[in-house]
């Protein structure tokens, strides 16, 4: 072999080793041996430790600062919680580590499945562990799952409320020159351009029925950030779900995936239906019947707290109302889970953003189809136009939606949703026979046949009092105090989600899926005080108010699940929550998991507004 041959090998051997290694780099890397697991990519280097019985952080390594940022001694326990009146922590030297099972997500990270079970205190109590890193990451998701191998264990409170943290971290940093800030995102109507001079100019949208100096709220969600100096001992407890720890050191960040509103809204239901046109009752979003007088705090199902000290700063995860009932049974065949929490840690705030958007983007969900943008055709609009003089769902006829669909196809539209007035009443989700005699079997080929995605609206626990459904199912029904049925968005009743009444609706859209759709919009999932007993969220031995808790934190699961069953059903299935309106619950980062918001409805230039904050 000549010399330069040899050279040319020499070079591509290198080249190889190179590019092996920094494939290794980039890549997301779990290790585990019997006292320890690693967690490694290019950006860190995290260790959870086992040995001694006990389950604890060890290290969070910044391999770009060359840093390490967690305290390991004499740090706060990573999980903590009491059951059968025992607290139960992960520094009890209690824990014996049984086995792991490691899965590749296809976003590109992996995920690890750890199990320990205790050995002493309550036998047969079992803990796993997930956890989830991605390639040039520092966030790491994780969340908890209590089972129990034999008899049921029951979740207790402790002091008289509800306690179980996880995760928690005591990071070394201390509180000087530490600013802690909260983002909020289920705040509607805020404000969003800060330092905004009202005297400059007043806002002619009159938002129910008063002018109103909020150039920028549009009628929508905000977000809504706050920050906190971070004073010695002090602690700092948040709603978020995000919030952020500001030092000169950088930036550690956290969320809890869940959902809820921030701020009670009753507005509308100071109007009376009767005294406006069809469209303007169309528009109330309340709920009347609902006599329960909610403080903002009832929505407080999670919090984030942060406290400083001398040498160290503790942030935890934390339940706050509805996580669990007093005394509530958990086992094999129904285990206890935590939401999915990430945390992560930047040197800049140009590293955070990158950090925060492929949160959203990429890594809180395994469903790529979820993030596709369409150019997206909606009959609502043609629905609510100000000309249209033959009725809201009236204009709903089969030649006039195939017209709207050989429009969309000239104008290239990608996706193009059946909005209310398909649907032989609310919660009979078949074609009405009246206006679509034909089903929709000719509306989704016509779209098909224009390369055109078929989508359709729901409003999944709305009811119709005269369909069967609702006279044969009374005990899904949400009722006040009278034992009269609570009336939800257009006055229809409405059903409890957080009850078997869930696999129903799910398979109404299965036979929907089956039919051609590939698209959902599920609209109307608003705040409604389900005090009802015998289903999923607790039984006659609880207070109303204990149920209503536990029903409202369990709903944003319940409706997740169900988006998640129709993905599994079919991969191209798409499920979009529409949170338009003051009294939608569903505002939180849990959606982002299997499907994406409608977040304005009536858009900018209905209200005047054309500036490019909100177009």
């Amino acid at each position: 072999m000549d010399k330069s041959r040899k050279m040319s090998n020499y070079y591509t051997y290198l080249l190889g080793l190179t590019l092996l290694f920094c494939a290794q780099c980039l890549t997301a890397q779990i290790s585990i041996n019997s006292n320890q697991v690693v967690f490694e990519n290019i950006a860190m280097r995290q260790v959870v430790s086992f040995k001694n019985a006990t389950i604890k952080p060890l290290s969070i390594f910044d391999k770009k600062g060359g840093k390490e940022l967690l305290v390991a001694d004499h740090a706060a326990p990573w999980f903590e919680f009491v059951v059968n009146q025992q607290l139960i922590t992960a520094n009890d030297p209690i824990w014996k580590y049984k086995s792991n099972s490691i899965r590749k997500l296809n976003n590109g990270g992996q995920e690890i499945e750890l199990l320990f079970e205790s050995t002493r205190k309550l036998n047969g109590l079992q803990i796993k562990i997930y956890r989830q890193i991605f390639p040039n990451s520092f966030l790491v998701r994780e969340r908890l799952v209590l089972s129990a191998d034999g008899k049921d264990i029951q979740l207790d409170k402790k002091n008289g409320s509800l306690h179980f943290r996880f995760p928690v971290y005591t990071l070394k940093q201390n509180f000087s020159n530490t600013i802690v800030e909260e983002i909020r995102i289920a705040t509607f109507a805020k404000e969003g351009m800060e330092g905004f001079n009202t005297g400059n100019t007043w806002d002619d949208r009159l938002l129910d029925g008063v002018k109103t100096f909020n150039l920028a709220n549009c009628h929508m969600f905000h977000p809504d950030r706050k920050k906190y100096p971070l004073k010695s001992q002090q602690m700092n407890l948040m709603k978020g779900p995000f919030v952020l720890i500001h030092s000169p050191a950088g930036i550690w960040f956290t969320a809890y995936e869940h959902a809820s509103q921030d701020k009670n809204w009753k507005a509308e239901q100071t109007i009376k239906p009767h005294a406006l046109n069809n469209i303007s009752i169309d528009e109330q979003q309340g709920v009347s019947g609902d006599k329960q007088q909610n403080s903002d705090s009832v929505f407080w199902f999670l919090g984030v707290g942060v406290q400083g000290g001398n040498k160290s700063t503790e942030l935890a995860h934390q339940v706050l109302r509805g996580a669990y009932l007093e005394g509530e049974n958990f086992g094999k065949q129904h285990p206890y889970e935590t939401v999915w929490t990430a945390t992560g840690f930047a040197s800049d705030t140009v590293l955070l953003q990158q950090e925060m958007h492929q949160y959203l983007w990429s890594y809180i969900t395994e469903h790529p189809a979820s993030r596709k943008s369409h150019f997206y055709y909606n009959t609502w609009g043609m629905q609510r136009d100000n000309t249209n003089t033959t009725g809201l769902r009236e204009i709903y006829t089969e030649q006039r939606i195939l017209t709207e669909i050989n429009n969309a196809a000239e104008l290239k539209v990608d996706l193009f949703v059946l909005d209310d007035g398909w649907e032989e009443t609310m919660g009979d989700w078949q074609a009405n026979k009246k206006r679509l005699p034909n089903g929709l079997k000719p509306l989704i080929d016509a779209m098909k046949q224009r390369g055109i995605i078929p989508g359709i609206w729901l409003s999944p626990m709305g009811i119709d009092s005269l369909a069967d459904r609702f006279k044969q199912n009374q005990q899904w029904v949400i009722k006040e105090e009278n034992g009269k049925p609570i009336k939800g968005q257009w006055d229809f009743p409405v059903f409890d989600f957080v009850s078997d009444f869930n696999n129903l609706f799910v398979a109404d859209c299965k036979l929907l899926v089956d039919q051609g759709i590939r698209f959902f919009k599920w609209d109307a999932i608003n705040t409604f005080n389900s005090t009802l007993a015998k289903l999923h969220h607790g039984n006659g031995k609880y207070s109303p108010e204990d149920i209503r808790d536990r029903y409202a934190y369990l709903l944003p699961f319940y409706v997740t699940e169900a988006m998640r069953a129709l993905r599994e059903y079919n991969p191209e299935v798409v499920v979009e929550i529409d949170v338009t309106e003051k009294e939608r619950c569903m505002v939180g980062l849990i959606i982002l998991q299997e499907g994406k918001f409608f977040w304005m409805n009536n858009g900018a230039s209905g209200y005047n507004d054309y500036g490019t904050y909100r177009t």
